[in-house]
This record gives structure tokens, sequence and C-alpha cells, in this order.
């Protein structure tokens, strides 16, 4: 029984060392993706916000302590490194984050039904706190429009609001009852995306459709969306609603998505935070000046003269 115990022990430790922290798999070519950032079990990470100025990442951590709960914000820097800006313990955690580029601001929504508690906490970049003014109702949900304007969710209303910073309160732009609205993000066109189950759209003119049904959180990139199914997979959905196909595979509970201009989306996932990166294509030039040497090797006739002359042409043209 002795030996049953050790081998059971140690089939449990390369699981949870060999599969749950397994590398995530693509079912589309041409990105790569690698873990950049982890926490400690029974900690998770959650949201993300992306400052796309000085390319800094901020992270939430959602901790458990001896059964208390507890926020922990990090700043993750371009070079890698990564430092903590901002934590807080109790009930009250964070629900989802934003950062303005504007005005350099980082905004969290926290919130606790028990408590009964809702504030919209205001940070700088370097977690210099601002303000947090209370919120009229639990919300799920920051987004930043076009304009720089910071939006909200407001979950047991359904309804849409616009920041209004004067006197910190909130003018409603879309009310739809039906919907548990939760995560969301605007398009470059002011078209809005929300998380409530399903995806569902609101076009600038307030029109609003369901999307596609059984999606997770929302991020906007490389002239698609991508929402996560089921927590376990990414998909993509073309920005009409044609097309949807598998990102990735291979997550066990995805948390937070977030897009980096076109070409890198972060993905939390439990406690771990993944970076899928688009690999640019070489250009023709690119591939012509690889492939000089070997064009220079079969003309042996050529004088020295003339091929600096076509290796500077290539240069020069090809930028």
């Amino acid at each position: 029984m002795k030996v049953l115990r050790h081998i059971l022990v140690f089939g449990a430790t390369c699981f949870a060392t060999c599969v749950l922290h397994a590398q995530p798999i693509l079912s589309e070519s041409g990105w790569t993706v690698e873990r950049i950032f982890s926490v400690d079990d029974p900690s998770k990470l959650q949201y993300i916000a992306s400052d796309v100025t000085s390319g800094a990442l901020f992270v939430h951590e959602l901790t458990r302590i001896g059964g208390a709960i507890g926020s922990r914000i990090h700043r993750l820097e371009a070079d890698g490194t990564s430092r903590l800006i901002d934590q807080f313990d109790g009930p009250d955690v964070v629900q989802d984050m934003a950062f303005d580029p504007l005005s350099r601001t980082l905004h969290m929504t926290r919130g606790e039904e028990v408590t009964g508690n809702y504030t919209l906490r205001m940070i700088d970049e370097f977690g210099v706190f601002i303000e947090e003014p209370d919120l009229p109702e639990e919300s799920w949900g920051l987004a930043i429009d076009p304009s720089g304007a910071l939006h909200a969710s407001f979950i047991n209303l359904g309804e849409v609001g616009r920041y209004n910073p004067g006197d910190d309160t909130f003018t409603t732009l879309h009310s739809i009852p039906s919907l548990t609205i939760r995560q969301m993000e605007f398009a470059e066109d002011g078209t809005l995306f929300l998380s409530a189950g399903d995806i569902h759209r609101i076009d600038t003119d307030g029109t609003t459709t369901r999307f596609i049904g059984s999606g997770g959180g929302v991020a906007l990139g490389d002239e698609s969306l991508f929402t996560s199914g089921f927590g376990v997979e990414i998909r993509r959905v073309s920005l009409d609603g044609s097309s949807i196909t598998t990102f990735a595979t291979g997550h066990l509970g995805i948390n937070g998505l977030s897009f980096f201009g076109d070409d890198t989306l972060y993905v939390s996932d439990r406690q771990d935070l993944w970076k899928y990166t688009l690999v640019p294509e070489p250009s023709g030039c690119l591939v012509l000046l690889m492939s000089l040497p070997l064009l220079l090797r079969f003309r042996e006739k050529e004088t020295g003269r003339n091929q600096s002359r076509s290796a500077r042409w290539l240069a020069s043209n090809c930028r």
C-alpha cells in the first residue's frame, strides 16, 4: 500500500507539473506562443490591460492566503521585468480593468455582493493612488472608446454607461435589461462588442444584435474578434460574424484576453500569462536579399565592382 501511495503521489505531481502547465496548442500557422509570467497556486491571474504607448502590461492577480482573498496589480515591462504596483485585501476584489493612455490612468472596478460596496479605483501607471469613487451598481466590464471616454457595464441592470469624470457619474448609453453584461471592447469605428453569455454587437446607431453564441471575454485585433470558448480554447471570429475558427486549444481556464496592437495577444489562464505573437511574413525584397549570395555564386563572370553595385541597388530599393 505504501508503494501504491508513492506511485499515486508521483503521478499526481507529474500531472500537475506536466499537464496543468502544458503549453497551449496553436491551431493557426504563423503565430508563436510562450509563457511570460506566472503566479503560485491557489492564486489566479485574471484581468489584463495594456499601454500601447510604453508597451507595459497590467495584470490582476486574485490572491488566496489562508482562506482570505485579495488583489494584486502587476506591471510587466516590454523587456520582461515585472513589479507589484498595487494591492489590497478583503472581499472587494477587482472585476475588470482598463488603461487610459491619454491620462495615464489605470481604472479598476471593485465590488462584492455581500458588502454591496462597488467602486471605481484609479491609480496612475506606476501605482500612485488617484481616487476611488462609488459606482451606482456592480460592474464587471470596462472599456475605452476611440475618443478616450471610459465606459462601464452594469451587470444587474443590463446597461452601459459613459463615465463623467467631473462629478463621477455615468450617463446611460445603452440599456438592454435582458443581458447580463460582463466584459466589453470597442472597435476603432466605435462598434461595441459585449460578452453576456453570448457575444453581442452594438453598432454606432445603437442597433443591438446577437453576434455569436457561447463566448467568454472579448479582444479585438488582427482584423478579428477573439473570444474564449468554455475557458479552454480561443476562437477567431470575423468582424462580420460570417467565419468562426479555432485559434488555439489546450487552455485550462481562460480569465482574460487583451490585444497589444494587431500582432500580440495576451491570455491569462489560471496561474499563467501567455503571449501569442504573429510572426511577420518575409517580404519579396527580404527573400531576394537573403538569396543574394546564392545568386552571385552563379554569376562568376560578373566583376567585383558589378556585384557591389547589385548589392547596393537591392539594399536601396528593398527598404
